[in-house]
């Protein structure tokens, strides 16, 4: 009979192998996970596959939302806060943001944006920030020229842990209430987002462009804006685009 005498080791091959497999499944669970989840396996796919050749050609397709005839809405949530560089900072150093999330919002405020989010035993559940003036930028270089009488709602985000609780409708719900009667909400959607998309569907919002940007090498880029609508507020959208 053998005699054990130290404690059965591993090759070192296969401790990194280990530890690399840990890294691609906690990958998995987190970003690339979240894509699966939300848009399904096809277009999860070919997201990733896009990734991967986004050194070379990058092709964004957007489409955009409206709700015409906007006459405000009123819109009550307990949970409900506005965004502060006090709120920011707390966040960064709780880690329910990263230092460049951080950045970025601080960056919003201080251009006039306002941001929502909804407070769940003191933790942050999502977010949502809207833009009522200066330039939208969109996609990968995309560009809007905010007219006077529309205002972005951007930046939709609930944490994982909070999804499947309506958090993107009531956020949703709070950037309404903050425009003013007679501007009109404005949304930017990726085709797939069918949540996101159904979601504002039920706040009577309908799509007027679709707006497809290419670029190559990272240098030479052109729009293509396609009209789905001939109402009123388009034409002047469009001329405005980028």
């Amino acid at each position: 009979m053998l005699k054990v005498t130290e404690k059965l080791r591993f090759p070192k091959f296969l401790a990194i192998s280990w530890d690399y497999l840990m890294m691609l499944v906690e990958i998995f669970d987190t970003k690339i996970g979240d894509r699966f989840r939300q848009f399904g396996f096809r277009v999860a796919i070919m997201q990733l596959a896009k990734i991967i050749i986004r050194p070379i050609y990058i092709k964004c397709v957007q489409k955009v939302f409206i709700i015409p005839d906007f006459h405000g809405v009123n819109y009550h949530d307990p949970d409900l806060r506005e965004m502060t560089l006090e709120c920011i900072k707390q966040a960064v150093e709780k880690g329910d943001f990263s230092f460049k999330e951080g950045q970025m919002f601080r960056g919003f405020l201080q251009s006039g944006c306002r941001g929502f989010y909804v407070n769940i035993n003191e933790k942050i559940a999502g977010y949502a920030w809207l833009q009522g003036t200066g330039v939208y930028e969109f996609g990968h270089g995309g560009k809007l020229i905010l007219p006077n009488n529309s205002a972005v709602v951007k930046n939709v985000y609930v944490f994982r842990q909070f999804r499947g609780r309506g958090i993107s409708r009531r956020l949703n719900a709070a950037c309404l209430a903050a425009i003013p009667p007679g501007v009109i909400p404005t949304i930017f959607i990726i085709p797939e987002n069918r949540y996101a998309i159904r979601s504002w569907e039920r706040f009577a919002a309908i799509p007027v462009l679709l707006v497809e940007r290419i670029t190559w090498f990272q240098k030479f880029s052109r729009t293509i804006v396609v009209r789905l609508s001939n109402i009123k507020p388009v034409e002047n959208l469009i001329s405005r685009i980028s």
